[in-house]
């Protein structure tokens, strides 16, 4: 397709996201910068940016989520850039962050092997999600959110369930790391895809 826009940065750009409620793009590179639609710069949240790795928008678009090489996940008020709060409780890196769809509740992935559930308007730690032999790359809510896949460096993909924190099901396949999971519009699909240079697509309801 044509290349509507380019964003030339001072350095390596690790994460990008979309802002769900008007055209605004968030992007990593030594900063936290968000861009409008005509690639302006219209703030960029300094501070404690400890190499971030992973972006997320709140439903709403109020919030920015990013998680980082620090082991904490930060959460930003988009309109003023002013940290509300970090999250802290991983022991090592946080690889990926993800918001369930009502906004209630954060998921981050770790290399400390877990998975870890937030809330929102309080910043504490739900629960943790153990199961995972090695890192955890990634992490999605299913559209209704009910259930959390999470992909790994033991080459598995696990179902959770959100309200107890269950461990639904393992899916196993892939010959190398699991590096990205995401939930088709339905929520019937799991697509998963992995170092193994393959892309898995797997019926949730029986795996």
């Amino acid at each position: 397709g044509r290349v509507l826009l380019r964003l030339k940065l001072d350095a390596p750009v690790r994460s990008v996201a979309f802002c769900p409620k008007g055209l605004i793009i968030a992007s990593v590179s030594n900063d936290v910068l968000l861009f409008d639609e005509s690639g302006r710069e219209i703030r960029s949240l300094k501070g404690r940016n400890d190499w971030v790795r992973s972006l997320a928008f709140s439903p709403d678009g109020h919030i920015l989520a990013s998680g980082s090489i620090a082991r904490t996940v930060r959460l930003l008020e988009v309109e003023y850039g002013r940290e509300i709060r970090s999250l802290v409780g991983h022991h090592d890196r946080v690889w990926d962050v993800d918001f369930s769809r009502d906004g209630k509740i954060l998921a981050s992935a770790s290399a400390d092997k877990t998975v870890s559930l937030w809330q929102i308007h309080n910043g504490r730690k739900l629960r943790t999600l153990k199961g995972h032999q090695d890192r955890v790359w990634s992490v999605e809510f299913s559209p209704e959110g009910l259930i959390l896949a999470s992909g790994s460096d033991d080459r598995t993909v696990r179902l959770w369930e959100v309200e107890g924190g269950r461990e639904i099901r393992v899916l196993r396949g892939h010959k190398d790391w699991v590096v990205g999971v995401t939930f088709s519009p339905d929520g019937r699909v799991l697509a998963s895809c992995s170092k193994d240079k393959s892309v898995r697509l797997w019926q949730v309801d029986n795996g």
